[in-house]
Order: structure tokens, then C-alpha cells, then sequence
């Protein structure tokens, strides 16, 4: 099934077996921001011909509660009172592979994942967003979970 959303840039990207990928994006092909509910849903399952599968959903698990609402207010187009800022914009970053045997994909001398990986069966895909809440992404559902086991931020 084809997603009909405005065609998402490749920011990062994940390719997968088949031809198709999972990209990271921060703006639209056409140069446009990404609109806020977009920037909190930043990660696209390509087919081959660039076409969007699915755009992925978020489970906050335990910082439903307070984040989650944020983003929701954001995407409503609510801004912070005290700065005029929307608040609530907490794209995601990266891919991370964790490998069955231990290993990732973060470069030891950076601390950062490539800005492109190839997937393989039996690899762990993990994403980190702005503020570096990490998430399991499920690349056929189109899930990403909050896996933190605490809020980060416990104000």
C-alpha cells in the first residue's frame, strides 16, 4: 500500500534485501520543513521506486505521559508560552544495527551511526530522536517504541 504524504528527502537511510529502504528525513524533496506532525514521524519505508510504504508510528511507553502530550500540543501547532517556540519537535536522528553478536554500527571515533547502513536479517533496529530517547523500530510494522525504562528527563 502506498502512503500518499509529500515525497520525505533522504536525510539517513537503512537499505533493506529487497531494493527498498527506510530513510531518516528532515525535509520534503521540494526543500520544504517538514510539517511538525512529519518531523515527529520522520522515518519512511521506500519501495524501489521511491514511493512511501508506510511513514512509522511512535510508542512513547513511559514518557507518554509528558512528552507525549508535548508532541501532540506541537502538532496541534500550540507553541511554549514563555518562548513562542512549538515545543514537543523531537525528530528522530539515526539508525542504529545492533548485530546478534554484540556488535553496532556507531563508529567509535565519532559516536555516531553512518548516514547510510544495510540491514540484515536478524539485526536489531534501534533510532535514537533529538533529545536521544531510544526507540526499537520495527521495520515491517512501522513502530517505533520508546524502550527508555525511565523518563530521561525526570522533571
Amino acid at each position: 500500500m502506498i502512503v500518499a504524504v509529500k515525497r520525505p528527502a533522504v536525510w539517513k537511510c537503512l537499505m533493506l534485501p529487497d531494493g527498498q529502504r527506510l530513510i531518516v528525513s528532515s525535509h520534503y524533496e521540494n526543500k520544504e520543513r517538514l510539517s511538525v506532525y512529519d518531523e515527529n514521524h520522520n522515518i519512511f519505508r521506500l519501495d524501489a521506486a521511491g514511493n512511501v510504504l508506510w511513514q512509522i508510528e511512535r510508542n512513547e511507553g513511559v514518557v507518554e505521559e509528558g512528552f507525549g502530550g508535548l508532541r501532540r500540543a506541537a502538532e496541534r501547532g500550540e507553541t511554549d508560552a514563555e518562548s513562542g517556540f512549538l515545543s514537543g519537535i523531537e525528530p528522530f536522528m539515526c539508525f542504529i544495527l545492533h548485530y546478534p553478536d554484540g556488535r553496532n554500527n556507531i563508529d567509535p571515533n565519532t559516536g555516531e551511526p553512518p548516514d547510510c547502513a544495510i540491514w540484515e536479517p536478524g539485526v536489531q533496529v534501534r533510532t535514537s530522536s533529538l533529545s536521544g530517547w531510544p526507540y526499537d523500530v520495527d521495520i515491517e510494522r512501522g513502530v517505533a517504541r520508546n524502550i527508555a525504562t525511565r523518563p530521561i528527563r525526570p522533571w
